[in-house]
């Protein structure tokens, strides 16, 4: 991965206009955090998107690509019927069902993303069991707990570059990737070398509360709230990339919710996923709790997907007497139901 801040402290206009508008800057990002203790409507969804844009027309914009080097993205996709196995690409990339598509952490209803995890350096938990716990968050819900559960992951080639958009400020996450801290720190220290004291306090503050709202969407009782306000920053950045440096971006990375810090994600959007990436494996996992804890294992042998089609085998049968967990999505954050 490489930044894109090369010239940032050679631009004495926007520095100087970024140091000129700082109020005006801190009442557009008071703006959105007002969002956050107000109901979900239009009017406020576009409020957001307009106050991130005016940022954007200032605040610099940590991008990446993401390259063929940078290995692999991880998707795990939930199997909500005991001991049926999905056989296809499309039942286990983003989801095409859009009617049924709720609102998420950085999609509206019936928009369809894809969110994965991206690898790390961490070996205490592997990307597989990192993206199952980003798709289920009943794993470390103690209230509405998934007792028993299969996942379906799918491991996913970078075919060619894509332009990413990094919101994760949170080194715990990053010490678990290389290049993705060294980006981050550069990016701190250009912003902290070019700016005023005040100005640059501002935008680390600015990242610093996105990255962890996104970090934590979805645990707690304003994660609707938090919904739309993270939905209006993707759509801002790609809009406002597309409309002034005729960018394409296709991604943004964030800080991992459900694994204690050991995890970064991504959302991806489907064009991205069309253009951009290819299937290459796929492998089934069980988690099995027991009162405070679980324990995870892989349920099936890995499966190559060539040709259009993909084959389990030596899956692991859940007997039939055991309950099992169904309706179990990040996106939606559903109610959970068991069935024998």
């Amino acid at each position: 991965m490489i930044d894109d801040l090369n010239t940032f402290s050679k631009n004495r206009k926007l520095i100087h206009d970024i140091e000129e508008n700082l109020s005006d800057l801190i009442t557009e990002f008071q703006n959105i955090k007002n969002l956050r203790d107000l109901s979900v409507n239009d009017e406020r969804f576009n409020v957001a998107i307009k106050s991130f844009y005016n940022l954007f027309s200032f605040v610099p914009i940590l991008m990446t690509y993401l390259n063929p080097s940078d290995k692999y993205i991880f998707r795990a996709r939930s199997n909500d019927e005991k001991n049926i196995l999905y056989t296809r690409k499309d039942e286990i990339s983003y989801n095409q069902n859009f009617d049924k598509i709720k609102a998420g952490r950085f999609n509206q209803p019936k928009q369809s993303v894809f969110y994965g995890t991206l690898p790390t350096e961490d070996s205490s938990i592997t990307p597989y069991a990192a993206a199952c716990f980003e798709t289920c968050k009943g794993l470390i819900d103690y209230e509405n707990p998934v007792n028993l559960k299969d996942f379906t992951i799918g491991r996913w080639i970078i075919k060619q570059p894509m332009y990413v958009a990094n919101f994760c400020f949170d080194s715990v996450h990053l010490k678990g990737n290389k290049s993705m801290k060294e980006a981050t720190e550069k990016f701190i220290a250009e912003i902290v070398n070019s700016l005023n004291k005040e100005s640059s306090d501002f935008i680390i503050d600015f990242y610093t509360y996105l990255s962890e709202m996104s970090g934590k969407a979805c645990l707690n009782k304003k994660e609707k709230n938090e919904y739309y306000i993270l939905t209006a920053l993707f759509y801002s950045v790609q809009y406002y990339y597309k409309n002034n440096m005729q960018k394409m971006v296709y991604g943004l990375v964030y800080p991992g919710a459900g694994t204690e810090a050991k995890g970064l994600n991504i959302v991806l959007t489907s064009d991205a996923i069309d253009d951009f990436l290819e299937l290459d494996l796929v492998v089934m996992y069980r988690f099995i709790r027991s009162g405070d804890t679980f324990s995870v294992y892989p349920c099936s042998k890995v499966g190559k997907y060539k040709e259009g089609k993909y084959l389990l085998s030596n899956f692991i049968r859940i007997p039939e007497n055991k309950y099992y967990t169904v309706e179990c999505e990040s996106e939606d954050c559903n109610p959970l139901k068991e069935i024998r």
